[in-house]
């Protein structure tokens, strides 16, 4: 069963089997914006609604919806900013986009961070709560970003796996991939903004104090040849 809920930019699949999808080994993705590396023996499934890829876990956790878990990851325009303004402005953006996905009720961020990947990129990290038709999910994000568009990649799974007794495994496998992520262009910061906002005014007051030096010069001088 394939169950795909989209908003806007900020997609969620849940509750899906799939066969005869290939099975990673230990080959990174490579695709034209972005590369990453699949847990092993993880399937890619066809992507669609804005998502660039969607893995998916070779099991399934039985009796709840056949669910399995995956590893989705979004490409949306524009840049986030890694710095701590980004990280609350973005979490709140996605809080009320999934709170908007039918069956999904009760979102809540529970854990908000900066982070970096396994090349250094800066990132900001997420756990989220939430309920979809009624069964307690959590979700592990993290968001990277240059200058023109930033990437989403989301670990989907039920909470009982987050907190049960081979959390560390499956936590461990899930960031894994997502901290592989690797992405062309520099990280934007609101930092920068605001270094570049100072250099400007530094410039505009530099050239009016160049300017009245002028023409305070040129007076002095008109004053010197001509004391009439």
């Amino acid at each position: 069963m394939l169950a795909q809920n989209l908003v806007g930019n900020l997609g969620l699949v849940v509750s899906l089997t799939w066969g005869g999808a290939f099975l990673y080994g230990q080959d990174r993705i490579v695709r034209p914006d972005f590369s990453i590396q699949p847990p092993a023996q993880w399937s890619e499934r066809p992507s669609s609604g804005g998502h660039a890829l969607v893995l998916q876990a070779g099991e399934t956790e039985p009796g709840v919806a056949e669910y399995a878990r995956t590893i989705q990851v979004l490409r949306m325009s524009g840049p986030v900013y890694m710095d701590e303004a980004g990280l609350e402005e973005y979490g709140a953006t996605m809080q009320k986009k999934l709170s908007t996905l039918p069956g999904v009720d009760h979102v809540a961020i529970r854990e908000a961070s900066l982070a970096h990947t396994q090349s250094g990129r800066e990132a900001l990290r997420f756990y989220m709560d939430f309920t979809s038709n009624e069964v307690p999910m959590m979700q592990a994000t993290l968001v990277v970003s240059n200058e023109k568009e930033h990437l989403v990649l989301l670990y989907t799974d039920l909470a009982s796996r987050f907190t049960g007794a081979n959390a560390d495994f499956f936590l461990q496998e899930a960031w894994d991939t997502l901290l592989s992520v690797e992405m062309p262009g520099q990280t934007p910061r609101h930092l920068d903004q605001k270094v570049l906002l100072l250099g400007i005014l530094g410039l505009t007051l530099a050239g009016g104090v160049l300017g009245w030096r002028y023409r305070r010069h040129k007076r002095e001088a008109a004053l010197w040849a001509d004391p009439q």
